[in-house]
């Protein structure tokens, strides 16, 4: 891993007012760290076990963030048997049974690292 700092200034507050290390309080000026890394990503396929069902774990439990009107047919079946059978520790086993085909699917639109974690790419704006 390479790192690469420029513009480091240090601030501090005296008398209510930022004051960067140069004693200057009209411009401040931020610190930019650039790291260079070379990170492995997989396809869903690529996956150990283990890592796949991180991934479908981790997928499963996003779908609580959704509203109720954006989560499938298939996912609501999961849902109302685990609260008809008043199970609700078992709703991602549920969801998974009925919602197999779809999740899978989600998931191959997706990079992950090798434990199974979603990869997201930012770029950096400049």
């Amino acid at each position: 891993m390479v790192g690469i700092v420029e513009n480091v200034v240090k601030f501090y507050k005296k008398d209510n007012k930022i004051i960067n290390s140069c004693g200057k309080k009209d411009k401040i000026i931020m610190r930019t760290i650039s790291i260079a890394q070379e990170i492995k990503l997989f396809r869903f396929d690529e996956l150990s076990e283990q890592a796949k069902n991180k991934a479908i774990t981790d997928n499963i439990n996003s779908l609580w963030k959704l509203p109720e009107e954006k989560l499938s047919d298939n996912v609501k079946k999961g849902i109302d048997k685990a609260e008809y059978l008043k199970t609700p520790w078992f709703i991602n086993g549920y969801v998974f049974d009925y919602a197999k085909d779809e999740i899978i699917e989600d998931l191959k639109q997706y990079e992950f690292l090798e434990d199974g974690t979603w990869y997201s790419y930012m770029p950096q704006l400049k």
